[in-house]
């Protein structure tokens, strides 16, 4: 029991980190010292723990473990962020409560504290004169820098809060929340990804409105809704948001066939390795990374580890619907926009740790409390 809130407290105070915490230094330091060396430690005493009980288990320690090869025979490093990647989900899969996780104040917290930090970033900017309005924030002062990743974890933790706001029919929150949620992520992030979130976010909630066949709710459902599409069409008209737009897809579709046909000259099966780099700009612009986590795995690691992630990714998200786990509606959310702007899963601590792998983990975590494992 003193394990487990340990850990469930340290994850809870990891998470934080990336907004309070001002560089990844200080954010990684964290998780090695209060996250990793204990729980190496934890699992190697107990390591009975660490057995699979069900096929997502098996599948996360296949690609793992090809992860771990792969580093060792290519790049040690990337072996230390697979060690890295192991060890955080092991943490939370087998030591953490996930209660802690469930519950509808996390949910509020994790949604309203990174609305926050958003609105006072933006408010900061302002009166030091670092932006002015209608400027895009590139970068926001915490480890949570990212507009575009800081936009889909605010679409995610969307998914997760709004089942709390219908059981509890708490409409004027979610109104509220819907309408503050629209105007960071298209007037201050200026994300065209977290609007794609947006508006995946309404048609899931009216999809599930009319499955349940609720005509009153269906109704406040649609009320709720109003704010996106109504912000998002005032965003498009305003002259201050004129660039948003003329980014258009920001040569998505450019960066993805580049990749794709290295990954096909490369050979399929092998990939094209760690140092695979784009050799021309796109828009002017010189192109760091692959912009989707599926295409990331198979360019640089082979078909082989991209069939094992998405076979996981899938088992995940039958598991979460068998649970009735919202976590992996969070899941669902992260994966499709990590499509349109994401790199490797396997990495230092980083936004794609809490998009992908925490959920995942918490996932397996009620998993294994079904079966009597944890």
């Amino acid at each position: 029991m003193l394990a487990r809130n340990y850990f469930s407290f340290s994850v809870l105070v990891f998470l934080a980190a990336f907004v309070i915490l001002p560089s990844s230094k200080l954010v990684n330091s964290f998780y090695y010292l209060f996250i990793a060396l204990p729980g190496l430690v934890y699992l190697a005493v107990h390591f009975k723990v660490l057995r699979p009980t069900g096929a997502l288990e098996y599948l996360w320690l296949a690609f793992i473990g090809y992860c771990l090869i792969f580093g060792l025979v290519n790049d040690t490093k990337f072996a230390k962020y697979a060690l890295y990647v192991f060890v955080f989900v092991g943490v939370v899969a087998r030591l953490v409560a996930a209660e802690w996780f469930n519950q509808s104040i996390f949910a509020r917290a994790m949604f309203w504290s990174l609305l926050g930090y958003v609105i006072i970033s933006a408010i900061w900017y302002g009166l030091t004169g670092s932006y002015q309005y209608g400027d895009r924030i590139v970068e926001l002062p915490q480890r949570l820098y990212g507009p575009i990743f800081t936009s889909i974890l605010i679409c995610s933790s969307l998914v997760l809060v709004g089942p709390v706001w219908f059981r509890e029919r708490a409409i004027f929150e979610a109104l509220i929340g819907l309408a503050v949620a629209v105007f960071c992520v298209v007037v201050i992030l200026q994300s065209r990804t977290g609007i794609v979130g947006l508006l995946l976010w309404a048609l899931l909630v009216w999809c599930l409105l009319v499955y349940k066949n609720i005509r009153r709710v269906r109704v406040l459902g649609l009320l709720a809704i109003v704010p996106v599409v109504g912000l998002v069409l005032i965003a498009v008209n305003a002259d201050a948001l004129v660039p948003l737009w003329q980014r258009a897809d920001a040569g998505r579709f450019e960066i993805w066939q580049y990749y794709l046909s290295g990954w096909q000259s490369c050979g399929l099966l092998a990939g094209c390795g760690l140092d695979f780099e784009m050799s021309r700009q796109i828009k002017g612009q010189t192109i760091l990374h692959a912009h989707s986590i599926f295409i990331a795995l198979g360019v640089h690691l082979g078909l082989v580890p991209l069939l094992l992630f998405t076979s996981m990714m899938l088992v995940g998200l039958y598991l979460a619907v068998k649970q009735k786990n919202w976590w992996g509606g969070f899941l669902a959310m992260a994966l499709l926009l990590c499509n349109l702007d994401g790199n490797m899963v396997i990495a230092s601590p980083n936004e794609l740790w809490l998009l992908v792998w925490l959920p995942l983990a918490l996932i397996m975590n009620t998993a294994c409390q079904q079966r009597g494992a944890v």
